[in-house]
């Protein structure tokens, strides 16, 4: 096994827009496929809204999985 470390896109008004595959800095952004591709799953935010918001976000958005 290898791990992947990944990150979520920031929260923004309207969640319509378009983001890099990869942020200026760190990890790129987590996608459904590596979602799909992963035999497990470590979940952490900080408690700041700022980055715990765009988490719930990213899985909410991954009910059909």
């Amino acid at each position: 096994m290898q791990a992947r470390l990944r990150t979520v896109a920031p929260v923004t008004a309207t969640h319509a827009k378009a983001r890099a595959a990869v942020p200026d800095g760190g990890p790129p952004y987590a996608t459904h496929e590596d979602l799909i591709e992963c035999c497990g799953l470590i979940l952490a935010a900080p408690p700041a809204w700022k980055y715990g918001g765009a988490c719930q976000v990213f899985l909410d958005g991954t009910s059909a999985l």
